[in-house]
């Protein structure tokens, strides 16, 4: 079933699920240290911010972008 949704609605669908998301591991990273946090998530976490590393295009937020070093080709990079 193929249903198209107003951009309006879908730009707000997906807001709610970064919002969510964000919710998450803002959560894993407050209310846990790394002693209680499962190996399997540290390891998604090294590998998503690991340097040399794509991200979607609109992933960061400005905010981050400022505070992260990204090359020409848009891999964040690590001093």
């Amino acid at each position: 079933m193929d249903v198209e949704l107003p951009r309006q609605e879908l730009e707000g669908r997906c807001l709610r699920i970064y919002v969510r998301v964000k919710g998450i591991f803002e959560g894993l990273i407050m209310g846990s240290s790394r002693a209680q946090m499962p190996p399997t998530v540290i390891e998604f976490l090294r590998r998503f911010t690991q340097s040399g590393k794509f991200t979607p295009p609109d992933y960061w937020l400005p905010v981050e972008k400022r505070r992260l070093a990204f090359d020409v080709a848009g891999r964040l990079v690590y001093d």
